[in-house]
């Protein structure tokens, strides 16, 4: 489950792994360098009072991609774009993915101690970002899917979360109407679960054990596109090897 640590959501099965795996609410303040100040000065404040101020920052300029890449595969660690998510096996650096209402998937190999995290927004989910993710893990480390745990949250809640019937009607046209549990329709209007759809997805994939988190950006206080009216940062997924 995620467990209130005040400042951020701490997902507590990584950390029997030995894996940190945090998203951060308003209190901790902007965490991305693209939509206000302060994002560089936020992270390292909040990974020094964690104890990971040694640890080589790896993030990137989000763009509703559905594009995965392992670490140790990239040659150049600076100015990354059209990158949504990360895998590693290396304690040395420590993933940030920037949220405001989009869903973090966090995802660990708990017998190899490989981890990542992806950004998921409704364009990621339409395009299997998770999928791409989990994917990514079986491709690179030769992960087994029963090793395989996955966190959904925290992501913008359906009671918060209308669309349009164009929106519903794409969904249902590439995917069947097995997304029709994700969608609620009361009285004329139509509401998204982009975390239940994500589960769904992970569930037909394979994944076995999945951690889902429903307490929604307003509840959560993280921070919200939809829902703040001035003033949007970005909280932060982060995933990280514990020293």
């Amino acid at each position: 489950m995620f467990k209130d640590r005040g400042k951020y959501f701490l997902v507590e099965e990584f950390e029997k792994y030995g894996i940190i795996a945090i998203f951060t609410k308003k209190i901790c303040g902007n965490m991305a360098d693209y939509i206000g100040e302060y994002g560089n000065q936020n992270r390292h404040k909040l990974l020094e009072s964690l104890g990971l101020g040694n640890k080589k920052i790896v993030h990137a300029l989000q763009k509703h991609t559905n594009r995965v890449e392992c670490i140790e595969n990239l040659n150049n660690l600076d100015n990354l774009e059209n990158i949504d998510g990360f895998i590693t096996k290396s304690k040395d650096f420590v993933i940030f993915t920037y949220y405001a209402d989009c869903l973090p998937i966090f995802i660990l190999d708990k017998k190899q101690k490989a981890f990542g995290v992806a950004h998921s927004g409704w364009v990621g989910t339409y395009n299997q970002m998770i999928i791409s993710l989990i994917d990514k893990m079986l491709d690179t480390f030769d992960s087994n899917l029963e090793d395989l745990i996955i966190a959904l949250g925290i992501g913008i809640s359906q009671e918060d979360y209308e669309v349009g019937e164009e929106f519903y009607k794409n969904f249902l046209n590439k995917f069947g109407e097995c997304v029709n549990s994700s969608f609620k329709f009361e009285k004329g209007k139509i509401y998204f679960d982009n975390t239940k759809l994500n589960a769904e997805f992970a569930k037909k994939r394979g994944i076995k054990h999945i951690i889902i988190d429903n307490i929604g950006v307003k509840k959560a206080d993280t921070f919200s596109h939809r829902l703040d009216k001035k003033n949007v940062g970005r909280s932060a997924a982060i995933i990280t090897v514990g020293d």
